[in-house]
C-alpha cells in the first residue's frame, strides 16, 4: 500500500534473500519487523534490501547467523575409582553444528573440577 508509512516515513518494500547450504529463498516483507521459519540447520546468510516506491534501490545488508535446535550429544566412556577414592569419569561431549559451551560433572548433585577435552 503506497500510503503505508515505515519508521523514517517514506513507503518501501524490503526483500529477504535466505541462502543455506542446500537452497535460495527470497521473501518479501510487509513491515518492517518480519519472521520466518528456517527448516534447516547450520550457517544460514541473510540478506535485506529495500527498493522505495520510486525505484531507488538501497544498499544490501546481511547477516550470517548459525541455527542450532539440537541439544548435544553426551556419552560417558569410562569411570573409575582408584585406591585413594579419586574417581575418574571420561566423558565425550560434542554438538556437530554449534559446538559445546559448557560441560558440566556432577558428583551426587554437586559440581566438580574437572578437565575437559573435547
Amino acid at each position: 500500500d503506497p500510503k503505508e508509512k515505515w519508521s523514517d516515513g517514506v513507503p518501501v518494500t524490503t526483500y529477504y534473500n535466505i541462502i543455506t547450504g542446500t537452497k535460495q529463498l527470497e521473501k518479501t516483507a510487509t513491515s518492517e519487523d518480519y519472521s520466518f521459519d528456517l527448516n534447516e540447520e547450520g550457517q544460514v546468510t541473510i540478506e535485506a534490501w529495500s527498493v522505495s516506491y520510486s525505484g531507488v534501490s538501497s544498499d544490501k545488508a546481511s547477516k550470517t547467523v548459525y541455527v542450532d535446535t539440537d541439544k548435544p550429544d553426551l556419552y560417558i566412556t569410562e569411570s573409575s575409582a582408584d585406591d585413594s577414592g579419586k574417581l575418574i569419569i571420561n566423558f565425550k561431549a560434542q554438538d556437530a553444528v554449534s559446538g559445546i559451551n559448557t560441560a558440566k560433572v556432577l558428583v551426587n548433585g554437586e559440581n566438580h573440577r574437572r578437565s575437559y577435552v573435547g
